[in-house]
């Protein structure tokens, strides 16, 4: 939010996305991810009835995931909590290119092992 402002961020006061703050600008603030935006029209358009659709017995609803990297369909998808990844690289995502095998993934951003 500081950033924003123009502002070196202050690492003894930490900001919690949780809470609304006054923040930018000194208004109140709430920061959201682009997937809980994005869900939002889902939620309003489908109503709440149609949403625990889902591979996990006990999540229902959907994810976004992104794909990328040596596969035939790079990209952003939609699927249910719960879906086995391996599937979504060869389903969703279209496999391997040149019939290779999958050697390594990276399940979620740099903080996570192969």
């Amino acid at each position: 939010m500081e950033s924003l402002e123009g502002k070196a961020r202050h690492s003894a006061n930490p900001f919690h996305p949780s809470l609304p703050w006054l923040d930018l600008w000194a208004a109140p603030t709430v920061i959201n991810n682009v997937e809980t935006l994005a869900s939002v029209p889902h939620i309003i358009l489908m109503a709440a009835r149609n949403l625990p659709i889902s591979a996990a017995p006990k999540n229902g609803g959907t994810r976004l995931f992104c794909l990328s990297g040596h596969i035939n369909k790079p990209g952003v998808y939609e699927t249910a909590l719960g879906y086995p990844l391996k599937k979504m690289i060869y389903d969703v995502g279209g496999g391997i290119p040149n019939g290779r095998k999958l050697k390594a993934v990276v399940p979620g951003g740099s903080s996570t092992s192969f």
